[in-house]
C-alpha cells in the first residue's frame, strides 16, 4: 500500500490543526505541517521543463511529489494592535496568498484537497452561497445584498426590524466582531449615507423554534441542534452563546439532509460547515456555509469525533 502524505497548511497552535495531525497520523499518514508565518518557513515552487514545489521547515522538507492529500486550514491572524508597518505586513502575506494559491498547478493531479482551493475561494463570498442554496432547492430568507436604503426599505415594507450581516467578515481586534444584528426601518432611513459606503446583507426576519448546526466530511453529515432560542445571548446569533448547553447530536430531515448534499456536490468542496433556521411553522432555512468552520468544541462538549473522520478522509481510509 502507498505510503499517503499529507501537507496541513495551517498553524501548529490551532487545536483543530492538532486533533486532526493526531487522527491522520492514527491511520498511518505522514504528516507534514507548513505554516507560512513562521520564520524557519520556506518554500520553493519550479517551473522549467516541469513544475514542482518544495517545502521546507525545522521538521524537514517535502517534495509536491510525495504529496497525496492537502488540507488547507489558513486562517486569518487577529493581532491585538496594529502591525508596524501595515503596508508591508498586506504586502507580505499577499505574495504568500498569491503562491500558496497556485499550488495546486504545482502538484500532482491526484492529490486530493479538502477544500479545493478555488472553490473553497469561490464559497466565501456569501452571494454566490445562496445562489447555490437555491439551485440545490433549499429555502433561504428573502435577502437582498444591497446599499440602497430604498430599495431595502421597499423590499422589506412589512418588517419593523431588518436583519443585518456584513457580507465578508468584520474584525476589529482585539474584540470587535461584527455579528448578526437586528436594524430598525427607521435606522435605515436615516443613515442612506452610510449605507450607501458600501453593500451589506439585509434579510427577512425568521421566527425560530431552533438551528442547526451541520457538517458535512466528505459524504458524512454530523448535525447538532442549536436550542438558540432558550438562550438570551444568542436568540439572535447563536455564536454569542457558543459557552453555553444548548448543543445536542440531532437526526436531519432526509429530504434536507439530501438537498444539503446537492449543495455540497454543486459547491464542489469536501468539507463544510452549514448554519440553518427551524422555523416556527417547520420549515428549514439555510443561512450559510462555511467552508472552514469550527467544530472542536462540540466535539468536546458531546463526543463525537469529526476531527477523527477528516483524518481518515486525509488519509484515504
Amino acid at each position: 500500500m502507498k505510503l499517503m502524505t499529507v501537507l496541513i497548511l495551517g498553524d501548529e497552535n490551532d487545536p483543530h490543526v492538532q486533533a486532526v495531525r493526531e487522527a491522520a497520523v492514527g491511520f498511518g499518514s505522514e504528516v507534514f505541517l507548513f505554516n507560512f508565518r513562521s520564520r524557519d518557513s520556506r518554500v520553493t515552487f519550479v517551473a522549467d521543463r516541469k513544475v514542482s514545489a518544495l517545502f521546507v521547515n525545522t521538521a524537514g522538507e517535502l517534495h509536491s511529489s510525495a504529496i497525496t492529500s492537502v488540507w488547507w486550514r489558513i486562517k486569518p491572524i487577529l493581532p491585538n494592535t496594529p502591525p508596524p508597518n501595515p503596508i508591508a505586513t498586506n504586502f507580505k502575506n499577499r505574495e504568500w496568498e498569491f503562491v500558496l494559491r497556485s499550488l495546486p498547478k504545482y502538484m500532482e493531479k491526484t492529490v486530493q484537497w479538502v477544500n479545493p482551493i478555488e472553490r473553497q475561494v469561490f464559497l466565501n463570498y456569501k452571494p454566490n452561497q445562496l445562489a447555490i442554496a437555491l439551485e440545490a432547492g433549499l429555502l433561504i430568507p428573502r435577502t437582498l445584498f444591497s446599499n440602497d436604503s430604498g430599495s431595502i426599505l421597499d423590499e422589506f415594507q412589512a418588517e419593523e426590524k431588518i436583519v443585518y450581516k456584513t457580507i465578508s467578515p468584520f474584525v476589529d481586534p482585539p474584540d470587535g466582531v461584527i455579528m448578526t444584528n437586528f436594524v430598525p426601518r427607521e435606522t435605515i432611513a436615516q443613515t442612506a449615507a452610510n449605507i450607501a459606503v458600501c453593500p451589506g446583507t439585509f434579510q427577512k426576519p425568521i421566527e425560530k423554534s431552533y438551528e442547526l448546526r451541520v457538517y458535512v466530511v466528505g459524504g458524512e453529515i454530523f448535525a447538532f441542534r442549536v436550542d438558540s432560542q432558550r438562550s438570551q445571548a444568542g436568540r439572535l446569533d447563536w455564536r454569542r452563546a457558543q459557552d453555553e448547553d444548548i448543543f445536542q447530536l440531532t437526526r436531519l430531515d432526509e429530504e434536507v439532509a439530501r438537498r444539503i448534499m446537492r449543495f455540497h456536490s454543486l459547491a464542489g468542496i469536501v468539507y463544510g460547515a452549514y448554519d440553518l433556521i427551524v422555523s416556527v411553522d417547520g420549515q428549514t432555512y439555510f443561512l450559510e456555509c462555511n467552508p472552514g468552520g469550527q467544530w472542536l468544541w462540540l466535539e468536546h462538549a458531546l463526543g463525537v469525533s469529526i476531527a477523527n473522520r477528516l483524518g481518515a478522509l486525509l488519509a484515504r481510509r
